[in-house]
């Protein structure tokens, strides 16, 4: 057996063991790198037995025999290097350390892997990038303020979900995944377009994830359909008439009303959505070549760039009432403000009174069910509601596209030009006509004769 002794003048703590062995003609100290007390080795060296049962006990005995054993080995082979004895050393007293680091690194490698396949996990770091502004859009543009919402509100909506079933991972997003989360907004009693929407953001999520790499679970996105939303089972969308807004713009209001109804106005005359109309300036108005003054904005939802000219004598009238800076309130302030002042406006302008049959949102119906609130039902169990109690902000865009198109005056692409949309379809999704009004159009078309 190798001899053993330690090279430390301290009297407490720890030290290496050492050994002294004869290379090329010189003695040589070398760290065996096993670790011992040096007050209990102090004890023990006193005694062979006692320096053996010590060692056994720190179980170092077989790691000291092995050492031995190497360089046995090496004197045989005329390999004794100062280099070589420390490698071997190396090799036999770190093997159980590498070992034991090993398994450390493959559990943090493991439980980062499994939170990198965490689909729970992943959704909910990307909408935060979302939101800091790390994520963006497929051209590099951030999101919108109104787009990180509806991402938040899915966050949301699918943190509830993942409670309803274990942790998954992209690789079993199938097609019994997808229909328990199509059959959990369903139960949970989101309108079907507002079901179609979170199945949309779960749908671009894994579209995402399989751009960057994250899985390759390929047949993911096809598992999920989108919600078959027919007109009668979405809340009825209307649009304000000419004699509406010409009774809208005359009203005596004052303060945060007048605001609103001014807001909303330019809403009515420009197309725009409330992340836009609310944030027109001064910058946003410029004169072209004929001295017309146009808006000229690039739309925040889509970062399309629209320009407008004013097309309306009230527009310019509102507009240079607040020096073209478009009074700023929020979405929620406004539609509640927008109630009041339709209902109002009701006593004189009649049609804004009339009942309207559309369907309860979700909050409505757990409203009702908790008889907070209760609402109006036709003799066939249709909700119904007067016309001023559906009005809000994104009416004033709808009732742009419509009266320009009831106007004749424009071509679709010339209307498109104003709202921004650049399908056909949607735009005309924006048309909102009532069935009185359709049978009008087709009688003026008719001309006396069907045929």
């Amino acid at each position: 057996m190798i001899s053993l002794t330690i090279r430390s003048k301290q009297h407490e703590g720890d030290t290496m063991l050492h050994t002294r062995i004869k290379i090329d003609g010189k003695a040589k100290w070398i760290n065996l790198q096993l670790p011992v007390n040096i007050k209990k080795w102090q004890e023990v060296s006193t005694s062979l037995q006692k320096q053996t049962n010590y060692l056994y006990k720190l179980g170092y005995s077989q790691k000291i025999a092995d050492i031995e054993f190497a360089i046995k080995d090496l004197r045989q082979r005329n390999c004794l290097t100062e280099e070589a004895i420390n490698e071997a050393i190396q090799n036999t007293v770190l093997v159980e350390k590498r070992e034991r680091i090993k398994k450390q690194d493959d559990l943090k490698r493991y439980i980062s892997d499994k939170q990198n396949k965490s689909v729970k996990t992943w959704i909910k770091d990307y909408i935060a990038k979302i939101e800091s502004g790390e994520a963006r859009t497929y051209d590099g543009k951030r999101y919108a303020a109104n787009t990180i919402r509806i991402w938040k509100q899915f966050l949301r909506i699918f943190l509830n979900f993942c409670k309803t079933t274990n942790d998954f991972c992209w690789e079993q997003i199938n097609q019994s995944l997808a229909n328990k989360y199509m059959s959990y907004l369903e139960e949970e009693g989101f309108a079907k377009s507002v079901a179609d929407r979170y199945i949309n953001c779960f749908k671009t999520l894994i579209i995402i994830a399989e751009r960057e790499d994250i899985h390759d679970n390929y047949k993911a996105k096809g598992m999920f359909r989108h919600a078959s939303v027919k007109e009668h089972e979405m809340t009825t969308a209307i649009y304000l008439t000419k004699d509406e807004l010409e009774g809208l713009y005359n009203m005596e209001l004052d303060g945060l009303d007048e605001e609103v109804r001014d807001a909303f106005l330019v809403a009515c005359y420009t197309g725009q959505r409330h992340s836009d109309f609310s944030q027109l300036k001064t910058s946003c108005f410029d004169t072209i070549f004929d001295g017309r003054v146009v808006i000229k904005k690039v739309q925040t939802k889509t970062t399309t760039q629209v320009v407008i000219p004013i097309l309306d004598n009230k527009l310019k009238n509102i507009l240079e009432k607040y020096n073209y800076k478009v009074p700023e309130i929020t979405d929620q302030v406004m539609n509640r403000h927008l109630k009041s002042i339709g209902k109002k406006l009701s006593h004189t302008v009649k049609s804004l009174g009339k009942d309207v049959q559309t369907i309860l949102t979700k909050d409505e119906r757990e409203a009702e069910a908790k008889k907070k609130k209760i609402f109006r039902y036709d003799e066939d169990g249709n909700v119904i509601k007067y016309k001023w109690e559906l009005i809000v902000t994104h009416t004033g865009r709808r009732t742009c596209a419509t009266n320009m198109y009831l106007s004749k005056k424009y071509t679709t692409r010339e209307m498109m030009l104003v709202t921004g949309h650049k399908k056909e379809e949607n735009f005309m999704k924006y048309i909102k006509l009532g069935l009185d009004e359709e049978a009008h159009k087709l009688a003026m078309l008719s001309d006396g004769e069907m045929f």
